[in-house]
């Protein structure tokens, strides 16, 4: 596995967590070439089999660096600005699923709305209305940020039952949270969503991940949302997970590793760039713009 930049995510109750936390930070001066670094939730506790990453709490999660670098005392603020901008009583639950394919794969998937309007037929977008629409992405030291213009509203039952005029969709991405992405909608109504995943590599075609959903200035409680919304969300993340584990199929199916990419990409290219830290192209601090108009 290219795990340069990623991170290992398991959830936990809080009481535990600080604990943890304390107990692992005096273990950071293990050495010792690991294939995997791993966490494991057993009995209500937190145990840490042979790793030697840094780790910190934040957001209901245990952060955990692969590659073992940075500060011995990892610190949530060291994680980029997206993560901060909901508060930790806006959370409204936390997920998690084991999907048969690649980290790099998942977070393209989640990143790039261009496949919604077949793969969520009728959920997230109808094909039957698509309409013009432009992407601004924006690339600048190490991040990633994706921008959709042209829509206030959105064709799919989803928002036809939840949501309500649309100020701003966005899709983030960094490697100072490598495995993190996140999508933003805010409202007319001042409201925001947001809602996060956590991919963590545990094997070359195997991810664990944990999603989050922040709502804030929007009636929305816990149980309404697990009642109402979760079973459609469910059904989404489900058709993600399809999708991102046939291409994983395919890909051992005809012995490719490496990733075809074209000009339709999206986001891919600088996801591989930040992923695999194969280059520097975005290891400046030039910021990159690239528009693209599409039918979604």
């Amino acid at each position: 596995m290219q795990t340069s930049s990623s991170f290992y995510f398991e959830p936990a109750s809080i009481e535990a967590i600080r604990g943890f936390v304390a107990s692992f930070a005096r273990k950071l001066d293990f050495t010792g070439q690991l294939s995997f670094d791993w966490i494991q939730h057993v009995d209500g506790k937190l145990s840490v089999l042979e790793c030697n990453p840094r780790a910190s709490e934040f957001d209901g999660l245990v952060w955990v660096r692969l590659d073992g670098e940075g500060p011995k005392e990892m610190q949530s603020n060291s994680l980029p600005a997206f993560m901060h901008r909901s508060a930790a009583q806006a959370q409204r639950f936390v997920w998690q699923s084991t999907w048969k394919g690649r980290a790099i794969d998942a977070l393209e998937n989640f990143l790039d709305a261009q496949h919604t309007h077949f793969v969520h037929r009728g959920l997230v977008r109808s094909p039957r209305h698509r309409r013009t629409a432009e992407a601004t992405v924006s690339r600048s030291a190490g991040s990633l940020k994706v921008d959709y213009h042209g829509h206030a509203d959105q064709s799919g039952l989803l928002y036809r039952l939840f949501e309500s005029p649309r100020e701003v969709e966005r899709a983030y991405f960094d490697a100072a949270a490598a495995g993190t992405a996140q999508l933003e909608y805010r409202y007319r109504n001042g409201s925001a969503l947001y809602f996060t995943l956590h991919f963590s590599p545990i094997g070359e075609s195997l991810t664990r991940v944990h999603g989050t959903l922040h709502v804030e200035n929007r009636w929305a409680p816990r149980w309404g949302i697990s009642l109402f919304a979760w079973p459609f969300l469910r059904r989404v993340l489900r058709q993600d997970q399809a999708i991102v584990e046939a291409q994983a199929t395919n890909r051992q199916r005809f012995r490719r590793e490496e990733v075809i990419s074209t000009e339709l990409d999206l986001v891919r290219p600088a996801l591989d760039a930040v992923w695999t830290s194969r280059t520097s192209h975005l290891i400046d601090e030039h910021e990159c713009v690239r528009k693209v108009r599409m039918l979604l």
